[in-house]
C-alpha cells in the first residue's frame, strides 16, 4: 500500500505502520515506497506504546506511528556520531567506581579518609 491508500482505508484513526521498501534522499528525508498497518490505535499514546513494544520485539523493521490527518509523511533521518554511547560509557564508569567504593570494607574506607599523614 501506500500512504494515500492507508489514509482512505483508515481515515482520521492512529496507526502503527512498516515501511516494507523505502529509500532516503540525498537531503535526509525518509521517502515510505511501500507500507503496510500493523496495528491501529485509539491514541497517540497507544501508538506510540505499540511502537516501542514492536521495535523491541523487532528491532531491525522499519516501524513508523502516524495519525492519518496528515496529507504526507515527512520523515527526516538524523545522522548520529555516537555521543549516546559515550555517555551511556562514562555513566557505567562512574556507576562501576562508586560500586567499588561501596564494596569497600567501612573499616578501610574511614581508614583512608581520618589516618593521619606520617609526615606530620
Amino acid at each position: 500500500m501506500n500512504w494515500v491508500e492507508i489514509r482512505r482505508n483508515f481515515p482520521k484513526q492512529w496507526v502503527v505502520i512498516e515501511a516494507l521498501q523505502a529509500h532516503t534522499t540525498s537531503d535526509h528525508r525518509r521517502i515510505l515506497d511501500q507500507i503496510v498497518v500493523i496495528e491501529q490505535c485509539a491514541d497517540g499514546r497507544t501508538a506510540m506504546q505499540s511502537y516501542q513494544r514492536l521495535h523491541r520485539e523487532y528491532p531491525i523493521r522499519e516501524f513508523y506511528f502516524v495519525h492519518t490527518s496528515r496529507e504526507e509523511i515527512d520523515i527526516r533521518e538524523q545522522q548520529w556520531i555516537g555521543i549516546r554511547r559515550a555517555i551511556r560509557n562514562s555513566r557505567a564508569m562512574l556507576d562501576n567506581s562508586e560500586t567499588r567504593l561501596a564494596r569497600r570494607p567501612k573499616a578501610y574506607q574511614e581508614e583512608s579518609i581520618t589516618e593521619e599523614s606520617p609526615f606530620g
